[in-house]
């Protein structure tokens, strides 16, 4: 749209807001300070992406600049805007989703420089435990001038080995979250696995499931 255009479009607004006895706002298209990006991604991670996409083939769809809210739940319902909190300004470089469902199979972080310092080094130990406490793999690379696209392939293959082996956790049909599989500790069906809702005990579906295979 010509900037002509857009100017025409705010004039017939303006004109219509005082027919009906409205006072425009004094903010306008062209008023707003939002410009599109060139690119999602800095030169050295879009040259980390060209590699990386090689190196994954078709056997996954790489997702960039991902929020961390995007990716995670949070089962703890007292203490919700707490955790949210934590995660709610952080991405992670480049997502791995399985191909057609988009369901998360690891993560990748770009390493420069900046995670020598101390904070940025605390930082990651978070979001390292956030991934850990997902039952999420994060798979870190240090950046550097060069990626050879037999090295990534060769760091990635027990992860895509991993996730063939994984078993896809059914949704909780009261919460319509993934479960997660644990061990029944005592009673009749002590020792063997069933899926339980990740929200219990606030969850009444908890025994409601059949046991997992």
């Amino acid at each position: 749209m010509t900037k002509r255009a857009t100017q025409d479009i705010d004039g017939c607004l303006t004109a219509i807001f005082r027919l009906f006895g409205i006072k425009p706002n004094q903010e306008t298209v062209t008023s707003l300070p939002y410009r599109r990006r060139d690119s999602l991604l800095t030169p050295a991670e879009h040259h980390f992406y060209l590699s990386l996409l090689q190196a994954v083939d078709n056997r996954a769809v790489i997702v960039p600049k991902v929020g961390l809210q995007d990716v995670f739940f949070i089962t703890d319902k007292e203490k919700y805007q707490h955790y949210r909190n934590r995660i709610s300004t952080r991405h992670i470089d480049f997502l791995i989703c399985e191909t057609g469902t988009l369901r998360p199979l690891f993560g990748i972080e770009l390493d420069d420089s900046s995670h020598n310092r101390a904070e940025t080094q605390r930082l990651d130990l978070f979001k390292n435990m956030v991934f850990e406490a997902a039952l999420l793999p994060l798979v870190r690379f240090p950046l550097k001038g060069t990626f050879y696209i037999e090295e990534i392939k060769a760091k990635l293959q027990p992860y895509f080995e991993q996730n063939e082996k994984t078993e896809t956790p059914p949704l909780c049909p009261n919460c319509k979250v993934p479960m997660v599989r644990k061990t029944a500790r005592q009673g009749e069906h002590k020792g063997q696995d069933f899926w339980a809702c990740p929200n219990y005990p606030t969850c009444t579906k908890l025994f409601n499931i059949q046991p997992a295979k």
